[in-house]
């Protein structure tokens, strides 16, 4: 097969595997509110408040107070060598007085970080020592996020997606691929559902479109593709369809292989161990046998 520039290839065994809120695992403990290398801190802070306004619901009054607190907590804490999380969030927040309007947006800002300091989510949003993400860029790694609750399950991958954008855009340009992310079950992802994209809510579709530029490639795992966005088929320079029941799923896996009303019929007879590919350029639809592993 042709060559694709694996330069340490590794065995099961190899493999990394983190929870992120699961106490009998090796923890992924880890601090969003400290910044990709080289990005300014405020620049991440916006960041961090867009992602809470998909994954907590989080409005405009919500990110004022997040911008007033830690950029307060930053600069108290600059020579310390350790970066403010939310349980400094939490207590800044208790020290003010608001009244009117203000006071309801204190007040979900208030349920925000309680959600992220409590139970399983602790460790992973909030350790005084997190887990640098640069260096498990090295290494094959797994992130179990089960454990947490479907909102900071959310933020969470949101958060690793974009903290992987930002220290790629603001890193040396090489050659080849330099770091390949797999996401699954990728519709439970803000940003990447049709609706959302009909919506004009497709917050991750810049970052399919431009990450490639940055030598990483995403690997993209669902069962639905009917559910994606057409930003995430349409950016996707390799297809793989295993065997689908549902209508729409075959007609959306029609679309992204241009296949013809007649031709899509062949998607509703791919049996186990069967699936149809398409490479962009390279090779047109067609039937492959995936050998038993």
């Amino acid at each position: 097969g042709p060559d694709i520039g694996v330069k340490a290839p590794f065995s099961v065994d190899d493999i990394l595997v983190l929870s992120a809120g699961r106490p009998t695992a090796r923890q992924f403990d880890w601090n969003p509110l400290k910044p990709p290398a080289n990005v300014d801190y405020m620049t991440w802070l916006s960041v961090l408040v867009k992602c809470l306004e998909r994954s907590h619901l989080g409005g405009l009054g919500v990110g004022d107070f997040i911008f007033r607190i830690f950029q307060k907590r930053m600069d108290q804490m600059k020579d310390t060598g350790i970066c403010p999380n939310f349980v400094d969030g939490l207590h800044e927040l208790s020290q003010i007085r608001e009244g009117g309007r203000a006071y309801l947006w204190q007040q979900s800002t208030k349920r925000i970080f309680r959600d992220l300091t409590a139970g399983p989510s602790a460790a992973v949003f909030n350790s005084r020592k997190p887990i640098v993400l640069e260096e498990l860029f090295t290494m094959p790694v797994i992130i179990e996020v089960d454990s947490l609750s479907e909102y900071n399950r959310v933020l969470l991958k949101e958060l690793v997606v974009r903290y992987i954008h930002m220290h790629r855009m603001n890193s040396p340009k090489s050659h080849g691929i330099a770091h390949v992310l797999f996401l699954e079950e990728l519709h439970t992802m803000p940003g990447v559902s049709k609706k959302e994209e009909n919506e004009g809510k497709s917050s991750l579709g810049n970052v399919y479109r431009e990450i490639r530029e940055y030598q990483e490639g995403i690997v993209s795992l669902d069962q639905h593709v009917s559910l994606l966005g057409t930003q995430i088929t349409g950016n996707a320079h390799c297809q793989i369809y295993l065997g689908m029941t549902h209508t729409a799923d075959i007609k959306a896996a029609a679309q992204g292989l241009y296949l013809s009303e007649k031709e899509q019929e062949y998607l509703n007879r791919i049996k186990v161990g069967e699936a149809v590919v398409k490479i962009k350029n390279r090779v047109n639809p067609c039937l492959v046998r995936i050998e038993h592993l």
